[in-house]
């Protein structure tokens, strides 16, 4: 699975200081690789969940502002108590989401390859094709 930003985005973002009271959870001042990479991981599922309709996922190239969403929202993860959140972590993961909206809805684009859509009908006219109905009037008499 690819994903949008690393441990290192996260530690030069946040700071060390912060990610170690969240990410070391054997407490031996070093992070715990595999809690970040799990929230890095969710957040880039988030992301590619969220574009896939209108970008070919994998995104590539990576846009920095998906760096930054995927930073938002792995910051996120790694709060184990929800009901803790310092209201900064909670707003910017609102604003993530919020831009994510935005570029699914085509409103704001990315470098990366939008998926193309192959060609339907020129017109607004629904197609359809049936077989002849099973049970008809005539059939049904006497019932």
């Amino acid at each position: 699975m690819s994903t949008y930003c690393t441990q290192q985005d996260l530690v030069v973002r946040f700071g060390l200081a912060h990610l170690l009271l969240l990410a070391d959870r054997d407490q031996d001042q070093v992070l715990d690789a595999d809690v970040v990479a799990q929230a890095i991981a969710s957040a880039s599922a988030e992301i590619d969940l969220a574009v896939r309709g209108l970008y070919a996922v994998p995104l590539s190239p990576v846009d920095p502002v998906i760096v930054d969403i995927a930073c938002d929202l792995a910051l996120l993860r790694l709060y184990v108590a929800p009901t803790n959140l310092p209201e900064g972590v909670l707003e910017a993961a609102k604003v993530a989401r919020a831009l994510l909206t935005e570029i699914a809805a085509g409103r704001r684009d990315l470098t990366a390859a939008r998926i193309s859509v192959a060609a339907g009908p020129a017109t607004n006219d629904v197609l359809t094709a049936a077989d002849d109905p099973m049970f008809t009037l005539d059939g049904l008499k006497g019932f």
